[in-house]
């Protein structure tokens, strides 16, 4: 069976990818295995355990996943770094259990993802089906500090891959909505998957029909508010770099 592994940061459409995937039948449910709150949820019934607290638990956990949730020999695993770590933690074996294929998604706007990021946080609600629980708070400390984070766990996604000498599957957010099918057909060929045999237009339009954007008025006018703050302080402070997004961002070199 091909395995295969989707590398995200939070609000990148990593959601929307996934079930485009799903949406094809071809390369299994790309979910997200490594979480503890669906190990915590799902595994003790998939492994017929009271918990998963072993390696070994987890080890089972994922092969049976991989058989319920698999399809035309393909399985996928959707993962944040935090959550990666966490299987770590617990003895998930990496090396002996290494992915055929890596797929990173990310997002050009940096401070758009980080927006997103905040307000999901804040409101509890994570996808536009979902209602806001808590009305968002402008914060211009809380929008810099997911900034620092998005890239600090970008450079530790390219730090992995580095370490491995990985050469992932590359895809925005920005591409993928520009081009659901385009996008999808290069993700499915990358995973070795004739585009022409599945139904990606099918795949497409479920999707979409689901999933949709959040941004609005509010998120325009948090934009605006940081990237003011962001050329004052910046201004005020000038030995601190700003990137080429104007985005305040003093990163010390990572690891994985």
């Amino acid at each position: 069976m091909l395995h295969y592994l989707v590398c995200a940061t939070p609000r990148v459409g990593s959601n929307l990818l996934c079930s485009l995937l799903w949406g094809t039948r071809a390369v299994g449910h790309p979910r997200e295995y490594f979480c503890p709150f669906q190990i915590a949820e799902y595994g003790p019934a998939l492994i017929d355990a009271k918990a998963v607290t072993t390696a070994a638990d987890l080890h089972r956990f994922l092969d049976r996943a991989a058989e319920a949730f698999g399809t035309n020999e393909r399985f996928g695993i959707k993962a944040h770094l935090h959550q990666l770590r966490a299987a770590l933690q617990l003895g998930y074996d990496f090396d002996g259990r290494f992915p055929d294929r890596f797929v990173h998604i990310t997002r050009a706007d940096v401070i758009g993802q980080a927006i997103s990021l905040v307000r999901a946080a804040q409101t509890r609600a994570w996808t536009a089906q979902k209602r806001e629980i808590f009305t968002p708070e402008y914060s211009s400390e809380q929008i810099r500090d997911a900034v620092q984070k998005i890239i600090t766990d970008n450079q530790a996604w390219e730090a992995l891959f580095r370490a491995y000498d990985i050469e992932p599957h590359r895809l925005s957010y920005e591409r993928l909505c520009a081009d659901f099918e385009g996008e999808l057909s290069a993700v499915l060929a990358f995973l070795d998957v004739d585009p022409g045999t599945v139904d990606v237009p099918k795949a497409v339009r479920a999707a979409t029909s689901y999933f949709k954007q959040q941004r609005d008025a509010t998120s325009a006018d948090w934009r605006a508010r940081y990237v003011s703050w962001v050329r004052t302080h910046a201004a005020q402070h000038p030995l601190r770099r700003a990137s080429e997004a104007g985005q305040v961002a003093d990163i010390a070199p990572v690891t994985f």
